[in-house]
């Protein structure tokens, strides 16, 4: 069983894009918009806990940013 701390995924300084794609230049350019949402597990039930994927995810609940979802257009 991984520890908390290893369980983290909110690594400090590190940018995560919905959808990105890099120029020519090497540039990074957005493939998606809108408001960012995590599924989040329940705090006292782990992964670890659960007999099948289908189960543990039906555990999570979604949590989104205030704000409006987006749309893309090229």
């Amino acid at each position: 069983m991984k520890s908390a701390q290893e369980r983290c995924t909110c690594a400090h300084g590190v940018k995560v894009y919905a959808g990105v794609e890099r120029d020519s230049r090497g540039r990074n350019i957005p493939t998606a918009v809108g408001k960012l949402c995590r599924w989040i597990e329940n705090g006292n039930q782990q992964a670890d806990f659960f007999t099948s994927y289908a189960a543990y995810q039906r555990s999570l609940f979604l949590n989104c940013d205030k704000g409006h979802s987006g749309m893309y257009k090229e």
